[in-house]
């Protein structure tokens, strides 16, 4: 940990296994990501990383690489792509690389086209310069206006946005211009079916990837409006639940459980009055549920004394059953009290 920077841990070891953290996302969205490596026991191994990616601070967690993750929900395929460089069409649109005083200005744009992509890493000032310095960066220009961006590695493309809606098309076909290569590659999650269908490839081979938390991920997707049925039946368990609390409608007490909470009258003060109009919330909360502040279970003077007089008392008669305190050694009387 170095401020709000976070590194990866490529070879995390414990007594179960071998797996990779990628940690370096939950400062900036909360995502942790596990590769679960040689295990004799995954799930004891998987238990681990998710606790250790908790611990740091990640809200979800991804997994991939081992046969016991297909008892979690499915959540995406990392799908690894290709087409002919050639087989992609015209365009107008221009590829520009960027330069010192302009990177800035990329990456606070790809940080926010890709903050709700799957798989998508945020990008730091330390991830920009390596970039500049690689020349990988460009802006995508057409009819003098910036329309995306572009981000490339010899013949692979590792991002693509679109700044100007449905420009998307246009900035993959500025990769005909850009690259030199006879064919162009692209891993994807499979749940960003924008960027799928802009790429007129075909898919290679796929990483499964497994979210570990039901209940956040059922949250999640309820969130972002996922509509797919759940092969999981946990998840959609909770699904149902999450939908029926969000969903709810709230109503008028009925007259019998007004009674019930008030009585058949209702006593009232300047200062009760004052309390109803600043917020009926907090009256119902305490005039109608008498709900109290939640209570710290600890012990006060008077009830630590109590204790302590009951602890002495019981050890005595105990001590006292077994001989006596000359008969009694000390780790035995540790014990008895």
């Amino acid at each position: 940990f170095r401020g709000d920077k976070m590194r990866n841990i490529p070879v995390f070891t414990t007594e179960f296994g071998v797996a990779s953290l990628v940690l370096k996302e939950v400062p900036y969205t909360q995502t942790a990501y596990i590769h679960l490596h040689s295990s004799l026991q995954p799930e004891k191994l998987l238990k681990e990383c998710v606790d250790f990616c908790r611990a740091a601070g990640a809200e979800r967690v991804f997994a991939t690489g081992n046969e016991v993750l297909k008892n979690y929900p499915f959540h995406t395929n990392v799908l690894a792509m290709q087409c002919d460089r050639l087989a992609l069409g015209d365009t107008t649109a221009q590829a520009i690389p960027i330069n010192q005083e302009t990177l800035d200005q990329w990456r606070r744009i790809y940080n926010e086209k890709m903050a709700g992509v799957d798989n998508a890493s945020y990008m730091d000032e330390t991830d920009g310069k390596k970039m500049l310095l690689q020349g990988q960066g460009y802006f995508v220009i057409k009819d003098g206006k910036t329309i995306g961006l572009l981000m490339t590695e010899e013949d692979k493309l590792l991002a693509v946005a679109a700044v100007v809606p449905g420009a998307g098309k246009d900035c993959m076909l500025a990769l005909k211009k850009l690259l030199k290569s006879e064919k162009v590659f692209l891993e994807v999650a499979s749940t960003n079916r924008r960027a799928v269908s802009l790429y007129p490839g075909s898919v290679l081979s796929g990483d499964r990837e497994t979210f570990l938390d039901i209940p956040s991920y059922a949250a999640w997707r309820l969130r972002h409006g996922a509509l797919s049925p759940c092969e999981n039946e946990d998840l959609q368990k909770w699904e149902d639940n999450l939908r029926k609390l969000r969903d709810y409608q709230f109503s008028a007490l009925d007259e019998k459980t007004v009674h019930g909470l008030y009585g058949k009258q209702i006593y009232l003060s300047a200062s009760r009055i004052g309390k109803y109009a600043a917020c009926r919330f907090a009256f119902f909360l305490a005039y109608g549920l008498k709900a109290e502040p939640r209570k710290q279970a600890k012990l006060d003077a008077s009830a630590f004394g109590t204790f302590v007089h009951e602890v002495l008392e019981k050890t005595v008669i105990r001590v006292n059953q077994e001989g006596g305190f000359h008969a009694v050694n000390e780790e035995r009387l540790v014990a008895v009290a």
